[in-house]
């Protein structure tokens, strides 16, 4: 089950959008930058990956600016890595407050056999799954 997200709230969040392109074949920067266009989104990007804690705080703390004027943070998260960074940029940003959002068919793993397990895990953790089809 996925999500209804009202775009005027939320913020989207591409971590290392070139991996995507190396998992389903399109051009992700320009994808999600057509995406926060449309939908008239924040947009920041992450393309360094291996970030540390210290790298995620400065990443949240840049989004937590771009939310000062919405009322109900919403983050709407996706990219590559799912078992690294993805993982705990979600972990962080909901003890954070913010309600996180995985867009699901945009979130690639190192290993594709055990993306539905991590996304379930961050599930529980009170992640939502949604999609933009």
């Amino acid at each position: 089950m996925t999500a209804n997200v009202a775009p005027d709230e939320c913020i989207l969040l591409a971590l290392y959008p070139s991996l995507l392109d190396e998992k389903i074949g399109n051009k992700a920067v320009e994808y999600f930058a057509v995406v926060a266009e449309t939908f008239k989104l924040p947009l920041s990007f992450n393309e360094p990956f291996g970030l540390g804690s210290s790298e995620i705080d400065s990443l949240l703390d840049r989004v937590t600016k771009q939310a000062v004027d919405i009322k109900y943070p919403r983050l709407l998260l996706a990219g590559g890595y799912l078992e690294d960074d993805i993982t705990m940029v979600c972990l962080e940003a909901l003890a954070r407050g913010f309600d996180v959002f995985m867009l699901a068919d945009n979130i690639v793993a190192r290993d594709d056999d055990y993306q539905q397990l991590h996304l379930q895990r961050l599930f529980q953790a009170g992640a939502v799954p949604t999609t933009l089809k």
